[in-house]
């Protein structure tokens, strides 16, 4: 079992997005995880640009040799080191077998459409989360 995660940040408020784009490519890999990849979000309505985020996507997937407690302590130390970062935020973090989110940001429920935050509160209660990966999930909520 492996984890995914996504990570954002609003590339209207950022000068360096190519720069910290290399810096969270390199982050990632530096922590096990694979180079994943960036999708860029636009929204708005008519000409008025509203939210414009860059999101980066990475895995971090049991290899022959890695145990399950290597990936979450190498996951937990990726979310503590882009959590710290300035204006980047987790957005979800995802269990690879089966996706199932362990973990949503509260400004990602609110860009949820409305049945899918209603599916997402509903299958969160079926989701069994370990301790391991509480005290992963733990590090995103400290404060900076």
């Amino acid at each position: 079992m492996g984890y995914m995660v996504e990570v954002s940040f609003d590339t209207r408020r950022r000068s360096d997005v190519s720069a910290l784009q290399t810096s969270l490519r390199s982050i990632a890999v530096s922590y096990g995880g694979d180079t994943g990849f960036f999708v860029h979000e636009i929204e708005g309505r008519g000409r008025t640009t509203i939210e414009q985020n860059c999101v980066y996507t990475t895995e971090f997937e049991a290899d022959g040799d890695r145990e399950e407690y290597e990936i979450i302590n190498r996951c937990k130390q990726f979310l503590y080191t882009v959590s710290r970062l300035d204006r980047v935020y987790v957005e979800t973090v995802s269990n690879t077998a089966g996706y199932k989110m362990i973990y949503a940001s509260h400004k990602y429920l609110k860009r949820m459409g409305k049945d899918a935050k209603k599916f997402y509160n509903v299958s969160r209660k079926d989701v069994k989360v370990s301790d391991s990966e509480k005290d992963m999930l733990s590090v995103i909520n400290r404060k900076k």
